[in-house]
C-alpha cells in the first residue's frame, strides 16, 4: 500500500518519471475501489485534501467514514482546515466521521 501511494505521488512528479515508468511496465497500478463503493470524488474536496487522503490510503467514502477526527489529523498534510472541509462535505450528503 505504501509503495503504491509513493508510486502515484512520484507519477505526478516529473522528476521521478523513470521510476514511475518502471511501475507501469511492471503492471503495478493504483488500487481501484469496487464499483459499489462510492469514491471521494463525490465530495468535491479540494485537490490538497484529496491528495492528503489518497496519501493516507483513503479512497472511498466507506474508508473515510470509518475514521475519526483524531485519525485524520494524524495523516500527513491534513490539518484542521481540511478536516473542517471533509466534515462539511460529508454533512451535505448525510454522512459523518466515526466517533
Amino acid at each position: 500500500q505504501i509503495l503504491l501511494s509513493a508510486y502515484w505521488i512520484m507519477r505526478r512528479d516529473r522528476h521521478s518519471l523513470p521510476l514511475a515508468k518502471f511501475f507501469v511496465e511492471a503492471g503495478i497500478h493504483e488500487p481501484d475501489p469496487s464499483p459499489a463503493a462510492p469514491t471521494l470524488q463525490t465530495l468535491e474536496l479540494t485537490v490538497c485534501t484529496m491528495r492528503a487522503l489518497s496519501g493516507a490510503g483513503i479512497y472511498t467514502l466507506d474508508e473515510l467514514t470509518q475514521r475519526t477526527e483524531r485519525d485524520l489529523l494524524r495523516c500527513e498534510r491534513l490539518g484542521k482546515k481540511s478536516l473542517s472541509e471533509i466534515k462539511q462535505c460529508l454533512g451535505e450528503i448525510g454522512l459523518r466521521l466515526s466517533e
